[in-house]
């Protein structure tokens, strides 16, 4: 996900109608065999229950975070530091300074606006 027109056709995938174009079809696995009642009980319960995480991976998306971060149907900013360290020129390396200083403006950015931030944990010494 690189820009704010990205975002949205992520929200679109997944969503039904009106917010998406999700596929619908009732009686399926997907829909608990009609166990929430009506088909439209079943979107919304499922539009609902999805969360949307896009993954930041690339400079573009470093640099165009402050629009993405506005669209309230994404639910967790999720930045892939060996991808964004790639990109920057840095592979393998997202601890270069350059590469931190973005991840940590981002998140900065993102707890401003009070969204939710992800990134891979990572054990480096485990004794």
């Amino acid at each position: 996900m690189n820009t704010a027109e990205d975002a949205h056709e992520v929200i679109a995938a997944v969503k039904y109608h009106p917010a998406g174009r999700r596929g619908l079809a009732a009686g399926t696995r997907a829909a608990l065999y009609d166990s929430h009642g009506t088909l439209a009980d079943h979107v919304k319960a499922a539009d609902e229950a999805t969360l949307i995480a896009i993954q930041l991976e690339d400079q573009l998306a470093i640099d165009n975070i402050d629009e993405p971060l506005e669209i309230e149907d994404v639910d967790v900013f999720f930045i892939g530091p060996a991808d964004l360290s790639q990109s920057m020129g840095y592979p393998r390396n997202p601890k270069a300074p350059a590469v931190a200083q973005a991840i940590e403006r981002s998140f900065r950015k993102m707890v401003s606006a009070r969204r939710t931030p992800g990134t891979p944990a990572v054990a480096e010494k485990c004794s």
